[in-house]
Parts: structure tokens; sequence; C-alpha cells
């Protein structure tokens, strides 16, 4: 069995090979990958809007807008990023 940070490099790694080629059998890996792209990208990073950062997640990222609130969420649950929300709807992430 791999270790947590090896299985990180592989999705990483894999999630930026890949880009924005679409393979549906690779749905969660691409969404562990792009976890692992975002959270290398914003480490020191002050506090990010979400709203400023869906508009370049695809270009910068390889993160279809779409995906990118699931990918955050991912990233709080395994307490990489805080999410600042009012209601349901997101503010900021905090790194």
């Amino acid at each position: 069995m791999r270790d947590d940070k090896v299985t990180g490099e592989l999705v990483f790694d894999i999630q930026t090979g890949l880009g924005r080629t679409d393979i549906p059998e690779y749905d969660l890996l691409r969404m562990v990958g792009m976890g692992a792209v975002l959270a290398a990208h914003i480490k020191s990073f002050p506090d990010i809007p979400y709203e400023k950062l869906r508009l370049v997640s695809e270009h910068f990222f390889n993160i279809p807008s779409y995906a990118l609130k699931s990918v955050v969420e991912l990233l709080a649950e395994v307490e990489l990023i805080r999410i600042d929300k009012t209601g349901t709807t997101i503010n900021k992430i905090v790194t």
C-alpha cells in the first residue's frame, strides 16, 4: 500500500497530465487531483475571494468553474483550507 504523500503526488501528476481531457472512469481521481493542484498553488496565499478564483480556475489550474465548489469542499473536508460562507454561498477561501 502506498503512503499518503505518494498517493497525493500521483493524483497531482494525473490531473496535471490529463489537463482538460475528460475520462469518466477517473472522475473521483480527477476530483482529488484537482484538489491537490489547487492546494499546492494556494498554500501560502491570503484569503481568496471565491468568485475571483472561480473566474480563473480553469485557465490556471485546469479546474472547470462548475467543479470548483466540489473541489473546495473536498479541501475543507480534509482541513487543508477553511471556507467562509454566508448560508450556502461561498465568500472566500481561507488558507
